[in-house]
């Protein structure tokens, strides 16, 4: 295989780092890809392929579909990750993720909830009422 052909191999796995911003830069608008708030004619299996086979296009078929798909995923669940508040004991502070500012546009559609000791049934009674049988184990060793 000469070295022209290694450039060209459309890649499987993930985008390039130096490429998520531009992936970003790419689905912004393409609110069907990211907005679940949209109808469901919105962002209909159709449509979301044809904004796939866009992205895919801006990226002159560097990558393939199901690995822009497998990125823009891990940049999705990344910013929830990051948008959680820490603990109240939390040490040092953190430096910024690089991709936090420009996945703002998910605020809207993104939930970050703050799991609080009120949300947490103060007994077992208490659990066994409102939790199915086959999560009852797994919720008293949560207690």
């Amino acid at each position: 295989m000469s070295a022209s052909n290694v450039n060209c191999k459309i890649s499987e796995d993930a985008v390039a780092k130096q490429d998520m911003s531009k992936l970003i830069e790419v689905i912004e608008p393409c609110t069907s890809l990211w907005n679940f708030k949209l109808s469901l004619g919105e962002r209909s299996d159709a449509v979301k392929a044809n904004l796939w086979n866009s992205v895919y296009v801006h990226f002159n078929g560097k990558y393939s579909i199901p690995a822009l798909k497998k990125s823009w995923k891990y940049l999705k669940e990344k910013y929830t990750r990051e948008k959680k508040i820490p603990a109240s004991g939390s040490a040092a502070t953190k430096k910024e993720w690089p991709h936090l500012r420009s996945l703002q546009f998910l605020d809207d559609v993104v939930i970050c909830k703050k799991r609080t000791m009120d949300s947490i049934p103060s007994t077992c009674e208490e659990v066994d009422t409102d939790v199915p049988p086959r999560l009852k184990k797994s919720m008293h060793y949560m207690l």
